[in-house]
């Protein structure tokens, strides 16, 4: 049995990060992509992802529990 791994990423899309997107952008790419590189070093792993992105009064459920392949 592969042991579980939750990994949950909280984004803010309230726009108070509005003058560095493409940097908040890229640091979810590189974290996603450092978490599949972890699926494959370790394979008895199972990494799953979840992503709650909010803003001001509003918090979502984007992905719940998604494995990372």
């Amino acid at each position: 049995m592969k042991t579980k791994v939750f990994n949950l990423i909280i984004l803010d899309e309230s726009g108070s990060m509005s003058c560095i997107e493409r940097q908040a952008l890229n640091g979810l790419n590189e974290t996603l992509q450092t978490i599949r590189m972890a699926q494959d070093k370790f394979p008895e792993q199972e990494q799953l992802v979840s992503i709650v992105p909010f803003e001001t009064g509003n918090i979502r459920l984007l992905r719940d529990k998604v494995s990372i392949k």
